[in-house]
C-alpha cells in the first residue's frame, strides 16, 4: 500500500548475481583448500564451545545460496491444505508469500484442497498430488503455512525452510513496536477500492455516515455494554446506517441477540427510526455475498467485538481507528502501543455527549516487514546449505526461536 509504514524495509534481491544462484556447491568451487578450511573450523569448534558461532561465521564467509532447482529462481509455496481458506490465519500466509515473493525474485504457487482436487481429480494420495506438483513447478524452496509441516514429510527434497506461525506470531521479531501488536494480511489499496465499489453496487442507498460493526466470537454476555453505548452514539447523527459483520466464529444466534440488544437500546432513546441496520451473517458470507472487504474500504468508523489480531489489523491498514470493546480481554491487556497513537480505541470509553470523530492515521502494515524477515532467514539457510551437506538434508523452521542456532549447528555439523 502506498505510503504505508511498513518498518521501513528496504527491497532487496536474493543477493548473489544469477550464476552464483544455482544448485552448485561453493566448497566444491573453492576447491581442497576451501575443504580443509572448513574441516579445520569444524573440528577447532568441537572443542571451543565458547566460540561456535564466530566458527561458523568463519564457515559462512565460503557460502553461497544453494537453490532447489538448478534454473536459479527460487520457489515459494503457500500451503493452506485442507485449512479454511478464508481465515486471517490464510490471508496473512497468502500476503507474506506475495511480498516475499517479491523480496526474492521468486515463483509462488498457492495450494489448498480445491487446488489439488481441481489439478488431480484422479488420485487422493497426498503424497503423489505433492510429487507432482514439484514435478510440474519445480521444487519449493520455502513453504509457508499453519500445516506447512504436513508438506515438508511428504516431499522427497526437503524445502530449505518452512513458516509454520500462527498469524498473530509472526510480527513478534520485528523491531517497530506498533508493527508487533498486529498482524500481517494480503490487502492492498487496489482490492480494497475494488471491494468498496462493490458494496456501493449492492447496496444502492449507503447514504449516511457508516459503522461497521465486525463480529468475532462475539456474545451478548461480553459485549452487551459496547451494544449500548453505540445506541447513545447515534444519536448525534440524524442518520446513520450501522452494519453487523460477522465471521466464522459468531454464531447466529449470538448475533442475533446481539442486533435485538442494539435495537432495543435504540428504541430506548427513540431514535430507532433514525438508524438503518444492515446485518449479514456467517452463513450469508460463506454463501452468497461478503461485505467484510468492502466494509473496510468505506466505513466511516469500524467497531470490534470478539478478539482477532487478524481483523483488527486489516481494520487498521488504510489508517482508520478501530474501536474495541472492554468485554475483550485482549482490548484490556494489549495494544498499548496501538492505544497511544490513536490506532485502537475503547468503545465504552468514548463520551456520550460528543459523536464519533471521523479520524484518519497514517496507514499501517506489518506484511513487508514480516516477509522481508523470512527472506533474510532464507538467504542464510540457503547458504548454510551450500557448506554443509548435514544442512541439505533438513528444513529449518523460521519460525523456531532456536532457529539461528540450528543453523550454526548444521554448519558445525554438531
Amino acid at each position: 500500500m502506498t505510503n504505508t509504514w511498513d518498518g521501513n524495509t528496504p527491497e532487496s534481491t536474493i543477493g548473489p548475481a544469477p550464476g552464483a544462484a544455482n544448485d552448485n556447491d561453493s566448497v566444491q568451487a573453492g576447491g581442497l583448500k576451501t575443504k580443509f578450511s572448513i574441516a579445520l573450523t569444524r573440528m577447532m569448534a568441537r572443542f571451543d564451545r565458547d566460540d561456535r558461532e564466530a566458527y561458523a561465521a568463519t564457515i559462512m564467509r565460503y557460502a553461497t545460496v544453494r537453490l532447489n532447482n538448478s534454473d536459479g529462481k527460487p520457489r515459494v509455496w503457500i500451503y493452506v491444505g485442507p485449512n479454511q481458506p478464508y481465515r486471517g490465519d490464510t490471508h496473512g500466509t497468502i500476503g507474506i508469500g506475495q511480498r516475499l515473493a517479491e523480496h526474492l525474485g521468486a515463483e509462488i504457487l498457492y495450494v489448498d484442497q480445491d487446488m489439488l482436487d481441481r489439478t488431480f481429480p484422479h488420485t487422493k494420495d497426498l503424497k503423489k498430488r505433492l510429487s507432482s506438483l514439484a514435478k510440474i513447478h519445480g521444487n519449493p524452496d520455502i513453504i509457508l503455512g499453519t500445516r506447512s509441516a504436513e508438506a515438508v514429510a511428504l516431499l522427497s527434497k526437503a524445502p530449505t525452510m518452512q513458516v509454520t506461525a500462527i498469524n498473530e506470531n509472526h510480527s513478534k521479531k520485528i523491531s517497530n513496536p506498533l508493527l508487533r501488536e498486529i498482524a500481517p494480511h494480503h490487502l492492498t489499496a487496489e482490492i480494497l477500492q475494488d471491494a468498496g465499489r462493490d458494496l456501493h453496487r449492492r447496496h444502492r442507498k449507503l447514504d449516511a455516515p457508516i459503522v461497521a460493526v465486525f463480529l468475532a466470537s462475539a456474545s451478548i454476555f461480553e459485549h452487551k455494554n459496547a451494544i449500548q453505548k453505540l445506541a447513545k452514539l447515534c444519536r448525534h447523527n440524524d442518520k446513520t446506517i450501522v452494519y453487523f459483520c460477522a465471521a466464522q466464529r459468531t454464531l447466529e444466534k449470538q448475533q442475533g441477540l446481539l442486533v435485538s440488544a442494539f435495537k432495543k437500546a435504540l428504541a430506548n432513546d427513540n431514535i430507532y427510526d433514525r438508524v438503518r441496520i444492515i446485518s449479514s451473517n456467517r452463513a450469508q458470507n460463506a454463501t452468497k455475498f461478503n461485505p467484510y472487504k468492502g466494509l473496510l474500504s468505506i466505513a466511516d468508523h469500524a467497531i470490534l467485538l470478539g478478539q482477532s489480531v487478524s481483523m483488527l489489523s486489516e481494520a487498521i491498514t488504510n489508517g482508520r481507528p478501530i474501536y474495541l470493546s472492554q468485554g475483550d480481554h485482549r482490548a484490556r491487556t494489549s495494544y498499548q502501543e496501538l492505544q497511544k497513537f490513536g490506532y485502537v480505541k475503547i468503545i465504552e470509553d468514548m463520551d456520550d455527549a460528543t459523536p464519533l470523530q471521523r479520524e484518519h492515521y497514517r496507514p499501517l502494515n506489518a506484511t513487508n516487514a514480516v516477509a522481508a524477515h523470512i527472506a533474510e532467514c532464507f538467504r542464510l539457510a540457503a547458504r548454510a546449505r551450500s557448506v554443509s551437506g548435514h544442512a541439505r538434508k533438513m528444513t529449518f523452521d523460521c519460525s523456531d526461536h532456536n532457529f539461528e542456532e540450528s543453523i550454526r549447528r548444521a554448519v558445525l555439523k554438531l
